[in-house]
């Protein structure tokens, strides 16, 4: 069984928060110089799995960043050329291989999905409607204090009952991870693979199915 570093891994890779409310800011980088400064105070506010797995949590906040924000952030070459063909691509160049036609394809969706217009995402969640709206104005003005724009922005809601968007039951197909913290899900809602899986699949630097540690830097 793999022990994670639950420290070094962000609280919503391994399971959701299940709070009420959140946003999804979707931003572009203006200089890494900047960006970094952002980043290296934003990080402390960062919710870990570590943190989720000790702690009742009321709010959280998670930060992702796509190919081309690694590359603002000026990550060094021979480590950029660690990741898998698929994340450097990007999901809008690989349109042939996903099958992206007709109104599917990039040409149409909605900006800036359909180019390579989002660097960062930072994604807030909280118990309380208003609290969050508070943290998402003191967040714009953090951006923009340091050159990064928000390009387009989406709030999110806790399912009723428990339900996703689609109706099924929140969970439903999330599979066991090992060495993951219990995750508390009852049985009528657990996972229909009853057999966790290796954390490389789903996390670098882990070992997955084949016994092997996946493309990474």
């Amino acid at each position: 069984m793999s022990n994670l570093e639950l420290f070094d891994i962000q609280g919503n890779v391994l399971r959701g928060y299940k709070l009420e409310h959140g946003w999804h800011i979707f931003a572009r980088i203006g200089n890494g110089e900047d960006a970094r400064a952002w980043l290296a105070r934003a990080c402390q506010g960062v919710t870990t799995a570590e943190l989720q797995s000790r702690q009742d949590l009321t709010a959280a906040c998670n930060i992702a960043f796509s190919a081309s924000g690694l590359e603002r952030l000026e990550v060094p070459h021979a480590l950029m050329a660690g990741f898998p063909d698929d994340f450097l691509q990007g999901m809008a160049a690989r349109t042939g291989v996903l099958r992206d036609r007709g109104e599917a394809h990039p040409d149409h969706w909605r900006e800036p999905f359909g180019s390579q217009g989002v660097d960062v995402v930072v994604s807030l969640y909280d118990r309380d409607a208003a609290r969050l709206s508070q943290k998402v104005v003191r967040l714009y003005q953090e951006l923009e204090d340091h050159n990064i724009k928000v390009m387009h922005r989406r709030q999110v809601h806790r399912g009723r009952g428990q339900r996703e968007h689609f109706g099924f039951a929140d969970g439903l197909a999330q599979p066991r991870i090992e060495g993951a913290p219990p995750d508390g899900r009852p049985s009528s809602t657990s996972s229909p693979v009853v057999e966790s899986l290796p954390a490389g699949e789903f996390l670098l630097g882990y070992d997955d199915l084949d016994g092997a540690k996946p493309p990474g830097p």
